[in-house]
């Protein structure tokens, strides 16, 4: 019998609309029946309003079907339109899940991720056809060469993350854990940039903890002086380096240059996506998430602008999907914080530990693990969660996953957020840590934290446990506010869970039972209470929100100008975005934008020779001092000229009076003597060493330091002039187990107000007290009751300090010991600014954690 020809598929109806479409779908078994109402709603709203628009995104929370939502949006465009449509996933194992969800709902779909060369042709083809649609990774679009053929509609899943997946393209990092070799080459390329006590610092095998931590930026002048050393050596490199560095090679020049003693990061601030075909000829892109965020942030993560939004139905952004039980160890005495998650996780069996980075990740895995449990990690579920979701028993130890896994039901009934998720690159901490412009990224990290605590919820009848382990993101989830700008449910959830922590670990051990077992009194006794809570709660978002969402657009446009090689219009754009961040609070962010108008224009004077535009470069950069005030950052990457230097009044004062104290021509001896005093005093317990040593340091940064007499007064003061005053409460002597108490906080509360008395005038404003503890977390009674000027601050700091300190008194010992008046004054400015010991730096380094947050 011979063989006969076979018929095309006939082409079925199309749709007149996503929502009918659901309905022409062939029926499986494992597929849902019908639309819930919020989900028709939003695929109107979308079709009456959004076919056309280029960029638009859909925000529903998690277990309200956004994902069905989105396939059916995709499978519409390309039914009904004729598009070829891909829907990209933020992993592979996210992808599988996705694709499975497609197939389930009898939605025509192929899996092209990983490796192009292992792609079935068969289902690359459907995909270039237009006879269905691929489902793939970021990494699928964003890379040198994609494989994929330009998509007519572009899909992003969990877009909320997309920033590191989509910046990731046009970034090269360089650890110097992993790399040292490139990582110490290319720090020979950048050398003549840097001072020489800095290189030392960076050269340096063991430096202290404020070294590793610190990180850069290179001046955005020095990347075109220095562009063909770094680029000789990235070129050069040898692995995958190569291929990382092809992306960003032809604008090297306009990239940043972060760096720190533990590695490089090159890349632009904002990623220039709209010079990558595949992400920018689509005709529309859809971005999908659970939290879209309210200041900009997607905008910037995908270096679009601007994207419209489609509203969340009624209702659905004050719910969450399933129940969460927030448990705060670290609020507990006796520094069993760890001990006690190691028991909770037994007890629950298993548990999700998520860390911000493998290095904590290592340290979770020593301190959480319960004896005999086993532990499954990212390798194990590059492609399944099955394996972990059938086990019984076992620990899933992931870093920086906090989206893309899904512990439904009985699979998982724990979590475990150990560390704030910050820093997750250098740019991002240099955000945070040199530039002071955290509400920058607040969104994020907020985002972050409650993805993370919602990965074992993911219906509505789920429920789990979340332990928030560490100091930095305890503290950060008691901020007023950060809670407050968070949904109603989970503000009521974490308010909950505070309060419940404050209890014996014992007694903390058997609310955890009853929470799992949703037993009686979990039901009659917490509920209720929760429900009550969400009643009152109101969101408001972070001071500063709306400013930041309006400037996005012009944002990605400056950086869309800059990686044309358009300095000038860029630097115009710049300007535009610093007008716009008019919020005090935002300073620090508008004096980054003012730095890149001043850097821009410098570049643009440069090429055209033009005069008047040099000179408003200079303007710029004043006007980014100006901005930066309080802040030493910029004062080491661009300061002004020697005629123009505009350091903060008190600055000037510290500088004028350390240049007069005795220890410039002290005899050597005498010298070291002072040097062992401060260094082992502050290395001491003993409140009969310690103290004295916080008033010798503070008169060598220049201040008037003393211990004041009588009953209340702090034990060191630092006055500097009548600019800035210190009070110092010595705790150094306290065990580090437990939270600072409120009769710590009564007493340094009213420290500045006896010290205004004593002295006979108001103290200057923004002067603090401090209190030197080994604490780490503080009693949320004693948080109530702090007023606004109180810090903390561990030993260890103020033993960092001393340490660069003494760095700077060595070289103008060197230096100036025959020098007077202004010239003695330049050696000390010079020497206290390499080291970082002005005070605007000072203040940086030990009023930067508020007791009141």
């Amino acid at each position: 019998m011979s063989p006969t020809f076979r018929r095309g598929p006939i082409d079925l109806p199309r749709a007149e609309s996503p929502e009918r479409l659901f309905d022409q779908l062939p029926r499986t078994k494992t597929g849902v029946p019908s639309l819930w109402s919020h989900q028709a709603d939003i695929l109107r709203q979308y079709l009456a309003h959004h076919t056309e628009t280029p960029d638009v995104a859909l925000e529903l929370p998690t277990g309200s079907g956004k994902t069905l939502s989105a396939l059916l949006i995709g499978e519409w465009r390309r039914t009904a339109l004729e598009e070829r449509v891909a829907y990209a996933c933020p992993t592979v194992q996210l992808a599988l899940q996705v694709h499975a969800e497609a197939i389930r709902q009898g939605i025509g779909a192929v899996p092209l991720h990983g490796r192009h060369a292992e792609w079935d042709i068969a289902d690359s083809s459907r995909y270039e056809r237009s006879d269905a649609m691929a489902i793939c990774t970021y990494s699928t679009i964003f890379n040198s060469h994609p494989a994929l053929s330009t998509p007519g509609t572009l899909l992003f899943d969990d877009a909320h993350a997309g920033e590191q997946f989509v910046a990731r393209a046009w970034s090269v990092s360089i650890s110097r854990a992993e790399e040292e070799a490139l990582y110490m080459s290319l720090l020979e390329s950048i050398r003549s940039e840097l001072s020489g006590f800095l290189v030392q610092r960076l050269e340096s095998r063991d430096p202290d903890p404020r070294t590793r931590a610190d990180v850069r930026l290179l001046p955005v002048g020095a990347m075109h002086r220095r562009m063909s050393q770094i680029d000789a050596v990235l070129a050069n490199a040898g692995g995958d380096m190569r291929f990382r560095y092809t992306q960003i090679r032809p604008a090297l020049d306009r990239c940043l240059f972060y760096f720190g003693w533990e590695g490089f990061l090159i890349r632009p601030y904002i990623p220039p996506t709209n010079f990558h075909s595949h992400f920018a000829d689509p005709t529309q892109r859809i971005y999908i998430s659970a939290t879209l965020g309210d200041g900009g942030e997607l905008e910037r993560a995908f270096g679009r602008a601007p994207i419209a939004r489609l509203p969340v139905p009624t209702g659905w952004d004050q719910r969450t999907s399933g129940r969460r039980f927030f448990v705060f160890p670290e609020l507990l005495k006796g520094n069993i914080a760890k001990s006690l998650t190691r028991e909770l996780i037994d007890r629950a069996g298993k548990a999700l530990v998520i860390a911000p980075s493998n290095r904590l990740l290592d340290a979770s895995r020593v301190n959480l693990v319960p004896q005999g449990m086993q532990v499954f990690g990212k390798a194990d579920i590059e492609t399944s969660l099955d394996e972990f979701r059938r086990a019984k028993r076992g620990i899933l130890a992931l870093a920086n996953r906090y989206d893309g896994i899904d512990l439904a039901d009985d699979s998982c009934r724990m979590t475990v957020l150990d560390g704030l998720p910050t820093g997750e690159h250098l740019q991002e901490r240099f955000l945070v840590r040199s530039l002071r412009a955290g509400r920058v990224l607040e969104e994020r990290l907020r985002t972050r934290v409650i993805q993370g605590a919602g990965r074992c919820t993911r219906g509505l009848k789920d429920h789990s446990v979340v332990v928030v382990l560490g100091e930095d993101l305890t503290r950060f989830l008691q901020r007023r506010e950060i809670r407050a700008a968070l949904r109603l449910e989970v503000q009521a959830e974490i308010a909950f869970g505070i309060n419940n922590s404050e209890v014996p670990a014992s007694e903390l051990v058997e609310l955890v039972g009853s929470f799992l077992a949703q037993d009686d009194d979990w039901s009659t006794q917490a509920e209720p209470y929760i429900a009550e809570l969400r009643r009152e709660a109101e969101r408001t978002l972070p001071a500063g929100t709306s400013s930041l969402a309006a400037s996005a657009s012009k944002e990605v446009k400056a950086w869309g100008e800059v990686w044309k090689g358009e300095f000038e219009t860029a630097s115009r754009l710049a300007v535009e975005v610093a007008q716009q961040l008019a919020d005090g609070v935002l300073s620090p962010y508008r004096a980054l934008w003012l730095y890149f108008a001043a850097s821009w224009q410098e570049i643009a004077a440069a090429e055209s020779g033009n005069a008047a535009l040099a000179e408003s470069a200079k303007q710029l950069l004043r006007k980014a001092h100006g901005a930066a005030r309080g802040t030493s950052w910029l004062r080491d990457l661009a300061p002004l000229g020697a005629d123009e230097v505009e350091l903060d009044p008190f600055d000037e004062q510290a500088v004028s009076t350390a240049a007069q104290h005795p220890a410039r021509r002290m005899e050597t001896a005498k010298w070291l003597r002072l040097r062992s005093m401060i260094e082992e005093g502050l290395a001491a317990t003993d409140p009969a060493l310690f103290e004295p040593a916080l008033s010798e340091l503070g008169k060598l940064l220049g201040a008037e330091a003393f211990k004041p007499g009588g009953k209340g007064r702090a034990d060191s003061v630092w006055l500097f002039s009548s600019q800035w005053w210190v009070t110092l409460e010595a705790k150094s002597d306290a065990n580090a187990d437990g939270p600072v108490s409120m009769s710590d906080v009564r007493q340094a509360n009213t420290q500045l107000d006896s010290l205004s008395f004593d002295r006979g005038e108001s103290a200057p404003t923004g002067s603090a007290s401090v209190i030197v503890t080994p604490r780490q977390v503080i009693d949320p009674d004693a948080e109530a009751i702090a007023r606004e000027h109180l810090f903390m601050v561990g030993p260890d700091v103020l033993q960092s300090l001393a340490h660069d300190v003494i760095e700077a008194w060595r070289s103008i010992r060197a230096s100036a010991t025959a020098l007077e008046g202004a010239e003695a004054e330049t050696i000390v400015r010079q020497k206290f600014a390499d080291c970082r010991v002005l005070p605007t730096a000072i203040r940086e380094r030990i009023a930067d954690r508020p007791i009141l947050s």
